[in-house]
């Protein structure tokens, strides 16, 4: 899923169950930050794991996106392989929200 703003991201993550959310924290409308406040909202604390990233995050943003439950930070421009390592860090540590679609079939 892809969303052109953290308002647009909002509606399509209340449509679903999602494990993982990577988000840039400058967008348009809703920042990164208060996605993942956002998401940490979700009842039951099944929220997804997050990774942020950001090109230039002072230490009260980080400290706050920290708060708001944040997974992983990456800065801006980053390595395909450090985004990759990141993603399997973040699923292999929760239990799936819903069947992969290896287990499907």
């Amino acid at each position: 899923m892809e969303a052109d703003n953290g308002v647009a991201a909002v509606a399509e993550l209340a449509r679903g169950l999602f494990d993982l959310v990577i988000t840039d924290n400058l967008m348009p409308v809703m920042s990164g930050v208060e996605l993942s406040e956002w998401l940490r909202e979700e009842p039951n604390g099944k929220a997804p794991a997050v990774i942020l990233l950001s090109g230039d995050l002072s230490e009260q943003e980080r400290t706050r996106a920290m708060k708001s439950g944040v997974s992983s930070f990456l800065s801006k421009p980053y390595d395909r392989e450090d985004l990759l390592l990141m993603v399997s860090q973040a699923v292999s540590s929760r239990r799936p929200r819903r069947p992969l679609r290896s287990q499907l079939h």
